[in-house]
């Protein structure tokens, strides 16, 4: 069976700024609606990921424990918690004014929303929603490598089995998807595999690893939702954004050689970024 969608195309899914099935379909009008619904959607999810992060890192019930203020550890209200609205409205600070709030909770509020709008606006409807779903595990596993260094194997391994999952759905052709579930396993496999036995010859020459046990994981799991050559795809552009932070880093004396840097963090910006960028560029 023919993938149904291929990330690789020119046309409806790339060729042009806004898929022009659903720019037909809508009108400028509904597109305009649909684009601000999608955008409090994306927003709504950057909240619940850098909510979900921050519990992790601090070994947190992330599931039913309440959002709580920090300084007096009070339970916010229901309207304090607005994505966005929320943060505005008590000007940066807690409930308490005691605590500032950090400017990561706009950013990446905003940021949720605005990628969300990108696959809705450049993604046909299911590929956009699939990887709307995927947005939410990368963007978990992006925080917590950047706040600790640390990946969490359930949480890929669920992120990798739903990419498997949506391509055996498209298997049995219940929808449209742009792997088959030999694309997606052979994508786990080699994405995974590529990395390791380049750690395996530099752990040999160095005596140390260069990449973190996790860095493995979350890279299979993007394979299983890439395939084989993207996912290699994502490795290679994740490197690239690793090495330039690291040279402007080390340029402004911020780091050193054997300074750790997330790598997962840039695995997921590459995975991201690829359906509307970096599919032109590999």
């Amino acid at each position: 069976m023919e993938p149904g969608i291929r990330l690789t195309e020119t046309g409806p899914l790339i060729g042009s700024l806004i898929d022009p099935w659903l720019a037909g379909y809508l009108g400028t009008t509904g597109l305009i609606a649909a684009m601000s619904v999608i955008f409090l959607i994306g927003c709504c999810l950057g909240s619940f990921v850098n909510a979900c992060a921050m519990r992790l890192v601090r070994d947190e019930d992330f599931i039913r424990s309440a959002s709580r203020c920090r300084g007096c550890d009070k339970a916010l209200r229901w309207h304090d918690n607005l994505p966005v609205i929320g943060y505005t409205k008590l000007g940066g600070r807690c409930q308490c004014r005691k605590t500032g709030l950090s400017p990561r909770y706009l950013i990446i509020e905003c940021l949720g929303g605005l990628i969300l709008v990108g696959y809705g606006l450049t993604l046909p409807p299911v590929m956009a929603a699939g990887f709307s779903i995927a947005l939410v595990f990368v963007a978990i596993a992006c925080l917590t490598d950047l706040d600790s260094l640390t990946l969490h194997p359930a949480l890929l391994t669920i992120f990798g089995g739903s990419g498997l999952a949506l391509a055996l759905i498209a298997d049995f052709g219940a929808m449209p998807w742009h792997l088959t579930s030999s694309q997606s396993l052979a994508g786990i496999v080699f994405a995974a595999a590529v990395p390791f036995a380049i750690n395996a010859i530099y752990r040999g020459v160095r005596g140390h690893n260069g990449f973190g046990e996790g860095d493995f994981w979350l890279l299979g799991a993007m394979g299983a939702w890439l395939g084989p050559f993207a996912g290699l795809g994502v490795f290679l552009a994740a490197s690239w954004i690793g090495a330039i932070v690291g040279m402007v880093m080390l340029l402004r004396r911020r780091a050193s050689a054997m300074t750790r840097l997330p790598f997962g963090l840039f695995a997921g910006i590459a995975f991201i970024l690829w359906p509307n960028v970096f599919t032109h560029l590999f």
